[in-house]
This record gives C-alpha cells, sequence and structure tokens, in this order.
C-alpha cells in the first residue's frame, strides 16, 4: 500500500493532504475536506463515474446520484461528518466521500464510504475509513461505529476486519460491523 494514513480528525476548515501512488497517474496529492452542500454536483459525477456494482456495494441498489434532500442530511454538521476527496490535479472531482452519521440508536454512528472505481484497491478506502473512526473516538457521544456492507464486497470488509470489527445480524446478502472499544457502552 503506497498510502500514509491520514492524522486524527482535524477542524472542518482544514484540510488533509495525503500522498498517494496510482498505476496511471503516478504520484498524487489526495485533499480530503470537509463537504459542503455545494459539493454534491460534483459528487453526482462521481456516481455517474461508477460501474453498477460499486454503487450496488455502497448502496445496496443500483443509484445513479443523491439528490439534495439526502445530501443535505449527510452534510448537516449536528448528524455528524461527511469528507470528499480530491487530487491536486483535478481538485473539481470527487474521487471519493465518507460519511460518520449519527443513528436513532444513542452512541452509535454509521460509517459510509464511496470511493472512485479508478482509486480502488490503492489504500484511500482504508485512510478514509481509519479517518472517520479517528472522529467518532474523539466524539464523546460516540461509543461505537457500524457500517452495513455486503458479504461479497471484499474490500469492505477486508478494511473492517483489519479495524477490528466485529461481524453481526447477517441478513442474506449484508451483514453489519461494528467497531467500538475507546469507551464504555
Amino acid at each position: 500500500m503506497n498510502l500514509h494514513v491520514a492524522p486524527p480528525p482535524t477542524p472542518p476548515e482544514t484540510t488533509i493532504v495525503v500522498p498517494l501512488r496510482h498505476p496511471d497517474h503516478g504520484s498524487v496529492v489526495a485533499a480530503i475536506r470537509t463537504a459542503v452542500l455545494a459539493d454534491l454536483p460534483a459528487v453526482n459525477r462521481l456516481h455517474h463515474r461508477s460501474a453498477l456494482a460499486s454503487r450496488t456495494a455502497r448502496y445496496f441498489s443500483p443509484r445513479r446520484e443523491l439528490r439534495e434532500i439526502e445530501w443535505r442530511r449527510q452534510v448537516n454538521a449536528r448528524r455528524g461528518r461527511t469528507w470528499v476527496t480530491s487530487t491536486s490535479a483535478a481538485p473539481d472531482d470527487v474521487l471519493g466521500v465518507v460519511q460518520l452519521l449519527r443513528t436513532e440508536h444513542e452512541g452509535e454512528y454509521d460509517l459510509g464510504l464511496m470511493v472512485d472505481d479508478s482509486w480502488q484497491g490503492l489504500g484511500l478506502g482504508t485512510a478514509l475509513t481509519v479517518m472517520a473512526i479517528e472522529e467518532g473516538r474523539n466524539r464523546p457521544d460516540c461509543r461505537s461505529i457500524t457500517a452495513l456492507t455486503g458479504t461479497g464486497n471484499a474490500r469492505m470488509l477486508s478494511i473492517l476486519r483489519g479495524l477490528g470489527a466485529r461481524f453481526h445480524d447477517q441478513q442474506g446478502n449484508t451483514i453489519t460491523a461494528t467497531i467500538t472499544g475507546w469507551r464504555s457502552a
């Protein structure tokens, strides 16, 4: 993996810089920053570029884009935090989105991740997930982080397994992963 893991969470206005090595683009710098409402068109372009299998792995349906009302909820700071990632060479092209959003269960946050198909397998998803988990660990109200993923989503299962997730509640082709251990439940 040609990647340095992102540092612990930073204030929303700060951009985290992560060096990457892409087989087609060479050495590039990925910039990770807090998402804003104005990012919706770029996030939807990411969805349009993504293969059906990638969108289905993320949403369990073949969605082509997010509606504004959905994106508003995802970028609402009272619910948690959403980040977008782009490269210095193409700052208007989102190549990854990660969310850590409060659920209806007290102390529980949900993790969501989507990475551009051409950037998968390079460690970016792991770096984004680690960053989101560190954010959760630093939130006083967060006692656990859950992620619902497909049983066939090998990359996400590997990321979560590597971070010590406990897998449970398998229903059909989906399974829930939970990460805890930094605070009493």
